[in-house]
Formats: C-alpha cells, sequence, structure tokens
C-alpha cells in the first residue's frame, strides 16, 4: 500500500488513530510497571590445588590445569535442584542465578552470574552462592576421599559490588506490544475507511438503480435505394398525366373511351 494513501486514511479515520494511540500509552505504563528492568550481578572463582600438588616454594597459579575436570564436576554439582532449591527458596518471584565454566580462559574458573527484580535480591542471591562453592568443593573431595593437603579451594577473584540493571526484558516487551497496537491501528482505519468508500455514491450515479430511465425501443429505418442519376445525354423519362374523367361517363361499372359512341339499342 501507498504511503500516503495510509496516511490519508488516518487522516479520515483519526478517531481510530487517537484510541491506538491511548492503547499504546496504555500498554507502555503497564508493561513498564509490571516488567520493570532486570538487576544482575556477577563473580570469578578459581580453583586453587593444594600444597601437596604444588612443589615448594612454587607459584600455586601454575599448576591450575589439573583443576579443570574437578570444575566440570562443581559446576553440575552446584546447578544441580539439590542446591538450586534450597538457596532460592525465600528469594523475590523472578530470581535466578546461573553458574559455568569462564569460557574466556581454559583454566579452572567458574563464573556465577545471578538476576532479580531487585538489587538487594540479585547480590543476596549472588553471596549466598558464592558461600555454597567452598563448602560444596570440600564435600566433592572428600566423598573420594581426597588427602585433606591435595585438595583443591576457591578463590574469589572479582565479585559486583553493585548490580548492573538490565533492560533487554522490558523494551522487548514494549516493541512486541506497540508493534502489534500500531499495525491493529492501521488494518482498522484503512478497514473503516474502504467501508465508507463503498458506501458514498460515486460522481455521477444515481443512489437508486431503478429510478434510470431505459431508451425505448429503437426502430430500424429500411435503407432507401439511391435514385440513380440520368446521364447528360439521356432524356428523362416522360410520365403520362393521369386520365381527365368527363361528364359522361356513365353509371358506375361502366367506362367509355374517347371517340365511343353510347346510344339506345332498339
Amino acid at each position: 500500500m501507498d504511503p500516503r494513501d495510509i496516511l490519508a486514511s488516518l487522516r479520515r479515520a483519526w478517531y481510530v488513530l487517537l484510541v491506538g494511540l491511548l492503547a499504546a500509552a496504555g500498554a507502555t505504563y503497564y508493561v513498564m510497571t509490571q516488567t520493570g528492568p532486570e538487576f544482575e550481578a556477577q563473580a570469578s572463582v578459581v580453583l586453587v590445588p593444594g600444597e601437596a600438588v604444588i612443589p615448594e616454594n612454587s607459584n600455586p597459579f601454575l599448576y591450575l590445569g589439573g583443576g579443570t575436570a574437578l570444575r566440570d564436576v562443581l559446576v553440575r554439582v552446584l546447578a544441580s535442584d539439590e542446591i538450586g532449591d534450597p538457596l532460592l527458596t525465600g528469594r523475590a518471584d523472578g530470581t535466578t542465578y546461573e553458574i559455568g565454566p569462564d569460557p574466556t580462559t581454559a583454566g579452572p574458573i567458574l563464573v556465577a552470574s545471578t538476576s532479580s527484580t531487585t538489587e538487594s535480591e540479585a547480590l543476596g542471591t549472588l553471596q549466598g552462592l558464592l558461600d555454597l562453592i567452598p563448602t560444596t568443593l570440600e564435600d566433592v573431595q572428600a566423598s573420594r576421599d581426597v588427602p585433606a593437603d591435595a585438595r583443591f579451594t576457591s578463590l574469589i577473584l572479582a565479585q559486583d559490588q553493585e548490580a548492573s540493571v538490565n533492560r533487554s526484558g522490558m523494551i522487548r516487551m514494549l516493541v512486541v506490544v506497540l508493534g502489534a497496537i500500531g499495525v491493529l491501528t492501521l488494518f482498522v482505519a484503512a478497514w473503516l475507511d474502504g467501508r465508507r468508500g463503498r458506501a458514498e455514491p460515486r460522481h455521477g450515479v444515481p443512489d437508486n438503480p431503478s429510478q434510470t430511465h431505459s431508451p425505448g425501443p429503437v426502430t430500424e429505418t429500411p435503407p432507401t435505394t439511391p435514385r440513380p442519376q440520368n446521364s447528360p445525354d439521356e432524356p428523362e423519362p416522360q410520365v403520362a398525366p393521369p386520365a381527365a374523367s368527363t361528364a359522361d361517363d356513365g353509371p358506375a361499372g361502366t367506362s367509355s373511351s374517347p371517340g365511343a359512341r353510347s346510344g339506345t339499342r332498339v
């Protein structure tokens, strides 16, 4: 459809546009109050090998390669319902957490992140998750009878003290809702404008077709044969004059010719 036709339809059906704008304003207020932004917090934790694994007077960070397998096991345990359900109990609705390996490195580094509707809930959930990492790590190694001096420990590398605001979910919701209202407004305006155009009589056409006058029957005039023209050398035909009636004409039914005699037979 031509954009000029769309603008013309909206101009003629201005009341539909007004209703659409009011609906868009109400939907925006509802989405912003009911959805709202999300608050996110994040922390990074590294697994450090025990003293028995590290040579004396050596840098422990040079021996992190052996903790990759233990990191994967720890992620599985922390992501299970056995750990997650108690952690999220009593939290605000919509609070979630994620834990996994750091995708930017191959070492035994974990990334823990939380999300909630309030900043305090996001930071509180993150702290509770960080408190579970050392105890869970200890339990996993103790279940396999790992010597105490050879067990890995956890070290927090970074932790957010303030949650960041994420409005992407609210923006996506607004785009979907406002887009649907806009399309519906254009459709209704074009539909009503089309109905109005069909209802209005066209210029020069009567409203009631029965009032139109049909032409009468047409009689065909037989063609006339043109009279032939005489040539200049050919004389025109002479038309004999009609015979004149005389006073001596006999009774009806008898006729007399010039020079004929009439008399009484004795």
